[in-house]
């Protein structure tokens, strides 16, 4: 079985003068995923790293490869199978790519090129069209080995082959399609969970400052209202005859049940100053007045006490929250000097 050809650092720089755009990919690919996989170590371990030196046993074929790029340009090509062999960086798996090439045609000044694209046979040609030779057996490939010996005594030539996975350029345009598919996919995939992770993070804040707020709201709901004293029904006065006499004072009262006095309650109304008609030569007494003042259908600042409330023309009190009306606690009562409880206007 012939074996592989096998190209040293010169002659695979010279090819690289030669190559496309799209074989410089390749070929930057498949070498990226080799150094990936040894060339740091190797470095680490003190192992050997070329200096461009062509190892002896690859000599052979690339004397070979030179041959034949001289040869095909000087008597022509037949059709043949370019092969390249591109490596996954994520699997390391190597792809053989094979495309068909065309035989060469002679021009008028007497320069072989391809038949179909016009172009010029290079020493990357060379590489495929050689290992063609050679697997079969050509002539010429035995003729030139017979030479080089002659030349250059036995040397080894490399056996064995690579097991590589053969497919067509469509195959390999498919694969690399379905590989942009699913990298685009993992991309959609990486940015829809960031969006979620960025909702939920979103929803955690607004859900905190909704138990901050509902915190506060509930300690300030807790803060103590000032006592209020109940409202008490006052008596109100009712028609009745004359006082009797002192001497029929205690008849009186025996005949006058207590049930015949009601007890009706009187609406709330701000204390004014009266005066108790007492018998002659008894002193006059004056109440306290009321001195504070609100203008009808208004409410104005009250302090009393030590604390500052919301207060109305007609007495009806509310908390002081800022300038403004807070909770209603009920109706000032200015001559007991207390708010009492009463329905909010």
């Amino acid at each position: 079985m012939a074996s592989e050809n096998v190209i040293g650092m010169e002659q695979l720089l010279e090819s690289v003068a030669a190559l496309g755009a799209e074989d410089l990919v390749l070929i930057i690919d498949a070498a990226s995923t080799r150094l990936k996989k040894v060339g740091t170590k190797s470095l680490a371990k003190g192992k050997h790293v070329s200096t461009g030196e062509r190892p002896p046993q690859l000599t052979p074929n690339y004397h070979w490869v030179k041959y034949i790029e001289a040869d095909a340009k000087m008597n022509g090509w037949e059709a043949f199978v370019r092969t390249v062999k591109p490596t996954d960086k994520a699997t390391g798996v190597q792809t053989e790519i094979n495309y068909d090439m065309a035989c060469s045609v002679e021009r008028e000044d007497g320069e072989h090129v391809f038949s179909n694209t016009g172009e010029t046979f290079s020493y990357a040609h060379a590489m495929s069209y050689s290992k063609m030779l050679k697997d079969r057996d050509d002539p010429l490939y035995a003729q030139w080995l017979e030479a080089f010996t002659e030349k250059m005594g036995d040397v080894a030539v490399p056996k064995g082959k690579k097991v590589v996975r053969k497919i067509t350029a469509e195959e390999a345009k498919a694969e690399k399609a379905a590989k942009e598919e699913a990298k685009a996919l993992e991309k959609a995939a990486e940015k829809a969970q960031k969006e979620a992770e960025k909702a939920m993070a979103k929803a955690a804040k607004d859900a905190e400052k909704e138990a901050e707020k509902a915190r506060k709201d509930a300690e300030k709901a807790a803060k103590a209202k000032p006592v209020v004293q109940k409202a008490a029904p006052m008596v109100a006065p009712v028609k009745r005859l004359p006082s009797p006499t002192p001497s029929d004072a205690s008849a009186a009262s025996a005949a006058l049940p207590a049930s015949a006095v009601p007890l009706v309650a009187l609406p709330s109304a701000s204390p004014v100053a009266t005066v108790t008609k007492k018998a002659p030569g008894a002193p006059v007494k004056v109440k306290a007045v009321d001195t504070w003042k609100c203008e009808e259908d208004q409410v104005d600042v009250w302090e009393w006490k030590g604390e500052t409330y919301m207060r109305d023309w007609r007495n009806f009190v509310w908390r002081q929250e800022e300038g403004e009306m807070g909770d209603f606690l009920g109706v000032y009562i200015f001559a007991k000097d207390v708010i009492e409880e009463a329905e909010e206007p």
